[in-house]
């Protein structure tokens, strides 16, 4: 797997008896242009036939002529960036320009952006091409893969997640917020992004074993002292709070309360299945 300057990431083979370890920059081939980057994993798995030449290949370790290169590349990068903020401010949609790069021949531009909607860019790519004189190639990206390639704080107060160190978006819900009490107002579960937060997946495995025996809120329960109905309970510390029948509120360990019975709602769901299932 190899990462380019613009943060994409591209799965690559590797040219015969071509020795790679990660970190290793690297140039890479594909259909007669070049490009480069950095090993970011390896596989030990041989990759598939490509007869048709739609996976780039490793041809060589950059040499410091290939880095000296690449610097004055991203410099020809960043000049052209002028050109394109400008071209895209006349496009009529909301597009925000991410990244602006050439591959390693520079005859190919890629610009990244993001946008709400699908944008048609193909007069704005024979505007560019024209300004710049070289072949353009737009890449509309989601508004995840925007905050990874931006960065930024996250709520939390560390660095994004995405931008320093997670290769992989999962799919992630409401349930999972629900699950480890998370309360569900926009702000506390929506990232960056305006995405539900990437964080929330992290810990949901452990929160769904943990609560598994666990009553739920709104059970009727039999505690050390009388019946009650839990009102709040907290898995990581093995402990629900229950208001008794006397209308005390007392807190007591999971491993020491019965489930008399389950909330109305589960009750329900419990029937449904209980009646599709026979």
């Amino acid at each position: 797997m190899v990462q380019f300057e613009d943060g994409m990431r591209q799965p690559c083979r590797t040219a015969m008896n071509l020795a790679l370890h990660v970190g290793d920059l690297c140039i890479t081939r594909h259909k007669n242009a070049h490009d480069y980057g950095r090993v970011i994993a390896l596989h030990d798995q041989p990759a598939a036939e490509d007869n048709e030449g739609r996976v780039p290949v490793v041809i060589r370790r950059a040499t410091l002529q290939d880095q000296a290169k690449a610097v004055e590349n991203a410099v020809h990068g960043r000049m052209a960036v002028d050109t394109c903020r400008r071209r895209i401010a006349e496009v009529e949609g909301d597009m925000h320009l991410l990244h602006v790069r050439y591959n390693f021949d520079r005859t190919l531009l890629i610009v990244s952006f993001s946008a709400e909607e699908r944008i048609d860019f193909r007069d704005l790519i024979k505007v560019l091409g024209n300004d710049l004189a070289v072949h353009i190639e737009m890449r509309q990206v989601g508004v995840r893969d925007a905050a990874r390639r931006t960065g930024g704080m996250g709520p939390c107060g560390r660095v994004l997640c995405c931008h320093q160190w997670l290769r992989k978006f999962e799919a992630i819900n409401v349930k999972m917020a629900k699950t480890q009490n998370v309360s569900l107002s926009t702000s506390s579960i929506s990232g960056m992004c305006g995405r539900l937060k990437c964080c929330m997946r992290y810990e949901f495995d452990t929160y769904r074993a943990l609560s598994r025996n666990v009553p739920e809120n709104g059970a009727l329960v039999e505690t050390p002292e009388g019946r009650g109905v839990v009102s709040e309970r907290n898995v990581i510390k093995s402990t629900l709070t229950v208001q008794l029948d006397d209308h005390r509120v007392q807190r007591f360990a999971t491993d020491s309360v019965r489930t008399l019975r389950e909330p109305r709602g589960k009750r329900g769901k419990q029937n449904k299945h209980e009646n599709s299932d026979s």
